[in-house]
């Protein structure tokens, strides 16, 4: 699973949805798709909090919306999915949020 990490850092106020895209590997196991996802910040210092967990309509991408977090943390995401096969597969991703100093570079 590839997490959106072509996107910039997150600012602590900002809510923003992040993607976890299946589809590479989805497309090994023709037909199979995904029918249930959960997302999991793993570790981190609580500040960083997720809501709306979707699965796209073709049930090869997943979402979640991601809020809050600490400037100057990077959090580690899991996005776990069951498959219409009863596989079940993870991947993780990892999302900075902004400081001052990462604005003002980019």
């Amino acid at each position: 699973m590839t997490l959106n990490q072509d996107v910039e850092p997150k600012q602590p106020a900002e809510n923003k949805y992040y993607t976890g895209d299946w589809r590479k590997r989805l497309a090994h196991f023709p037909g199979v798709t995904i029918s249930a996802s959960v997302w999991d910040i793993v570790g981190g210092d609580g500040a960083l909090v997720k809501s709306n967990e979707a699965i796209d309509g073709a049930g090869t991408q997943t979402s979640v919306l991601l809020g809050g977090g600490t400037a100057g943390q990077v959090y580690t995401l899991r996005n776990s999915v069951t498959l219409s096969d009863a596989q079940v597969w993870r991947g993780y991703g990892v999302l900075e949020i902004a400081t001052e100093a990462t604005l003002l570079r980019t």
